[in-house]
């Protein structure tokens, strides 16, 4: 199985486009309106949609962007504004001489999201 696609909504899709196109660095492949629709490099299509009401809950659901260069798009996410929760932190599992590593941080409706990545253990 693969997953073809997440769904956010809110109610400022401009808002989130940018925080997810522009900050985290997805591509935005096309809007409509009420919606964009953000492309991963792995063909995961992130549609943001209009909702006309609060969204309410505090969702356990986490966005996971996975990095083959964890360091450097942690770099790159900061300087462009994504508002990380800590650095990136102690490694979450080893194996094959690699530590995976996460840092987390919200989008501006309080969506959760994870930048993981592999790197060489220290």
């Amino acid at each position: 199985m693969d997953i073809a696609g997440i769904i956010l909504r809110t109610q400022d899709v401009d808002r989130l486009t940018e925080f997810w196109g522009t900050r985290v660095g997805l591509e935005l492949t096309s809007t409509m309106p009420g919606y964009s629709f953000l492309k991963a490099d792995n063909d995961v299509t992130l549609t943001i949609v209009s909702v006309d009401r609060p969204i309410e809950d505090d969702s356990w659901s986490e966005m996971v962007i996975w990095s083959r260069d964890v360091r450097s798009d942690y770099t790159a996410m900061a300087d462009r504004g994504v508002p990380f929760e800590s650095p990136l932190g102690a490694p979450i599992m080893s194996r094959d001489g690699r530590d995976m590593v996460a840092a987390h941080f919200q989008d501006p409706d309080g969506h959760y999201g994870r930048l993981s990545g592999w790197v060489d253990s220290e």
